[in-house]
């Protein structure tokens, strides 16, 4: 592996750095990845001139943000970062906007509307790229005050597609793309090799398993914007405090627009009755953070990024848990230290099974 240094216009500024102390490069399906790179001072010069960092294996180009320097264990920088999926946070929709189209189709035209290439508001280096092969529909319409990252979140991996920009290393151009989430299960549609973890096939080890309630939410705002004939309403949903994850809402007052007028056809109760269905929903996906992490052997039958990649739905059997379970890998971290290279995966689900055990428990317990 190589990396390189990028000047402002994502051109090459150094040679190929190939004797750092450490690496840690984390891909991420529904965030942006992030890396911490540490290496000798001499390579200070060409690192204040920088603004981008490229990794060959990976085929990504992410954003110097730090830059610190050390005396102690041999005089060592420090820089650390994000992938280019980041430069999405920094762009703000300022107002409500609608476009047609598939999904994909209608994330392009959001990227165009909110950071043209040539543009007043464009992102620095990025263009658009091909929105093809994808068919999902749906109705994803923009919101303001939040930013671009957001929009992608909430819109797009609902329909199991992520937001990307690629770097062309050899153009040295970024591009605005979607990803969509590859079926790697057994039995799959799509027809491609199966991917099996599971310690007993000896791919995995040093697997541990994550339970965390501190995001738990249990309080909602959906927002119907601007209706054609009830204009913008809002439902509140609680039960007990108030953390507030905002929801965009489905319901429509679905307009009649013959005789040249709109009339509903939907009452305003049965939109907010949709309203709150949809907010209590929401409320049921943001409970509990579950995660499983384990160590992926690098000598194993899988090869990251040829065989799996983050964003892959894989089969996965705990050993602690003693479940298999169809899990997507949620991020994958590698590191490079002296020379030795491990992988980290982190796998996460709905974990309904895991669920159901933990209920049998608490009943036992308290029967």
């Amino acid at each position: 592996m190589e990396l390189y240094l990028l000047d402002k216009q994502m051109q090459i500024c150094s040679m190929p750095l190939e004797d750092f102390t450490s690496l840690q490069w984390t891909e991420s399906w529904s965030e942006p990845g992030k890396f911490d790179l540490r290496l000798d001072y001499r390579y200070f010069p060409e690192i204040s001139r920088a603004r981008y960092i490229y990794n060959t294996d990976a085929g990504k180009a992410a954003i110097i943000e730090t830059i610190s320097y050390t005396m102690a264990d041999g005089q060592t920088v420090q820089l650390t970062g994000r992938l280019l999926e980041s430069l999405l946070t920094r762009r703000i929709i300022e107002k409500s906007w609608r476009t047609t189209g598939t999904v994909a189709e209608q994330a392009h035209k959001t990227f165009l509307h909110y950071a043209s290439p040539g543009g007043d508001r464009a992102l620095e280096n990025v263009t658009d790229g091909a929105a093809e092969g994808y068919t999902d529909t749906g109705d994803i319409p923009t919101t303001g005050g939040q930013t671009l990252a957001d929009w992608a979140d909430t819109s797009l991996n609902s329909y199991d597609m992520t937001p990307e920009i690629a770097y062309d290393f050899a153009a040295a151009t970024a591009a605005f793309g979607v990803r969509k989430r590859t079926d790697r299960t057994q039995g799959n549609a799509g027809g491609l090799s199966p991917v099996l973890f599971s310690q007993s096939f000896e791919n995995t080890k040093n697997d541990k398993y994550g339970y965390d309630e501190t995001e738990l939410k249990n309080h909602a705002y959906v927002v119907m914007e601007d209706d054609p004939c009830y204009g913008r309403q809002v439902v509140e949903i609680s039960t007990q405090t108030a953390e507030e994850p905002r929801v965009k809402s489905k319901a429509s007052s679905e307009p009649d627009k013959s005789g040249g007028t709109l009339t509903p056809t939907v009452t305003l109760a049965e939109c907010k009755a949709t309203m709150a269905q949809e907010g209590r929903e929401a409320l049921l996906d943001r409970t509990i953070l579950e995660s499983v992490t384990c160590e992926i052997e690098t000598n194993g039958i899988y090869e990251y990024r040829r065989d799996y990649a983050v964003g892959d739905l894989v089969n996965y059997t705990s050993s602690i848990l003693g479940v298999e379970m169809a899990a997507q890998i949620t991020s994958v971290t590698e590191t490079y230290e002296r020379g030795a290279r491990t992988i980290k995966a982190q796998i996460g689900k709905d974990f309904s099974a895991v669920n159901y055990l933990r209920r049998l428990v608490n009943r036992s317990k308290n029967s």
